[in-house]
């Protein structure tokens, strides 16, 4: 895990070394609930190559 790394992660727009973009979460502390916004995927990544 690499905590406090959002201003980094959210704007990268291509895999770095063959590491897939991490998925985007939301965490809502009031009551522990975890969200799921967002999972990169093969597809994400062909997009970004046009």
């Amino acid at each position: 895990m690499f905590d406090d790394m959002a201003h980094y992660t959210m704007v990268k727009t291509m895999t770095f070394n063959g590491v897939g973009l991490p998925a985007i979460a939301s965490w809502n502390s009031q009551t522990d609930e975890l969200r799921l916004v967002k999972e990169f995927g093969y597809d994400d990544f062909k997009q970004r190559l046009s």
